[in-house]
């Protein structure tokens, strides 16, 4: 689920899990640039309180099931 939720340089920073060389670059860069670290996060927190409110899981979950029952 994580490349769902984040879009690689707008809502967080992605890298490859099985090079931690790459984990560490990303870890630094964030500890470099709090403007980035910030914009990242605010980005990160709206996108998931838009998408996954209840409202709009309630409506996805109807959707879903109205498919499911036709």
């Amino acid at each position: 689920g994580i490349p769902e939720v984040i879009e690689d340089g707008e809502t967080g920073l992605l890298c490859d899990p099985r090079q931690p060389r790459s984990l560490r670059r990303v870890i630094e860069r964030l500890a470099k640039d709090e403007v980035e670290r910030k914009q990242l996060g605010d980005n990160g927190r709206n996108f998931v309180a838009e998408s996954f409110s209840w409202e709009r899981m309630y409506d996805r979950y109807e959707a879903y099931l109205s498919e499911v029952v036709e």
